[in-house]
């Protein structure tokens, strides 16, 4: 079978780029139609290529990007079953240059966000007898990557903290929850290794707070305390900071119910602080 020249791969990687930004550009604005448009040309553009070279992981790897692409859009506009088998195809090609390519922690990164967002899918439409193949493929996955020798970079720690969150909630609505408080852990540890590099950055802040809450819902009431507790000293500490984003206010309210505190509005204090019910 005939290569694709230089000339050709250098319009298709081209044609990819710009449309690939020209679709997150949209997305980001909300234009969900023509986003998708935009990541349908990058899914033509690819499929050019890999007729002519189908083993080529580069490729493939293009092709499943803009598969993951397109189903987060959809999965942002409410679709979650269309984004769903966009996502599904995603993963099998994930899988396939998995294979390919090495079973390295960061050739597995793809694969990990690919298979979370597909339980955070099914977790949403209330799937649990599809979430739970899901879910034990990436817990054996993470598995395999932690006993790795691989050193993990901040982009890998955060996805690896990502993929061990979605397998905790997928334990901490179906079982066991031992798990879900275990993987919940492990991801809020991953999130503190990544924020010890990068300790201004408040989305890993954030991540980090749910992550203990999530940790501490899955654990009887002693032992869930200390995990409460690290996250509203988080979720506080960036209210100091600057005004909660909506996530993060709704995160502190659980964790303060968690706590057994309300908070104190009006003459007493300042609305952050806290005091004792019961």
């Amino acid at each position: 079978m005939p290569q694709p020249s230089d000339n050709t791969l250098e319009r298709a990687n081209a044609q990819f780029e710009s449309e690939f930004a020209r679709g997150q550009g949209l997305a980001s604005e909300g234009e969900t139609d023509s986003a998708l448009e935009a990541f349908d040309a990058c899914i033509a553009a690819v499929e050019e290529l890999l007729q002519a070279d189908p083993g080529n992981s580069r490729f493939e790897r293009w092709m499943a990007i803009s598969y993951a692409s397109r189903a987060e859009v959809l999965a942002h506009a409410g679709q979650g079953l269309q984004a769903l088998v966009d996502y599904e195809h995603a993963v099998s090609r994930f899988e396939r240059i998995r294979e390919q390519t090495g079973q390295s922690i960061k050739a597995a990164s793809d694969l990990v966000r690919a298979r979370g967002k597909v339980i955070d899918i099914l977790i949403d439409l209330d799937d649990g007898e599809r979430a739970r193949p899901v879910a034990l493929a990436l817990e054996q996955l993470l598995e395999r990557g932690r006993n790795g020798s691989d050193e993990l970079d901040l982009e890998v720690l955060e996805v690896w903290a990502a993929g061990h969150s979605e397998v905790g909630r997928y334990f901490g609505i179906w079982g066991p929850q031992r798990k879900a408080s275990w993987h919940q852990t492990r991801a809020a540890t991953l999130l503190e290794e990544a924020l010890s590099h990068k300790p201004d950055d408040e989305f890993l802040e954030l991540n980090l707070a749910i992550s203990w809450l999530l940790c501490g819902q899955n654990l009887p009431p002693k032992a869930a305390r200390p995990c409460f507790e690290k996250s509203y000293n988080l979720l506080t500490s960036m209210q100091q900071r600057s005004e909660l984003l909506p996530q993060a206010e709704q995160a502190l309210d659980k964790v303060r119910r968690s706590l057994g505190w309300v908070p104190l509005h009006g003459p007493g204090g300042p609305a952050n602080q806290v005091v004792r019910i019961g």
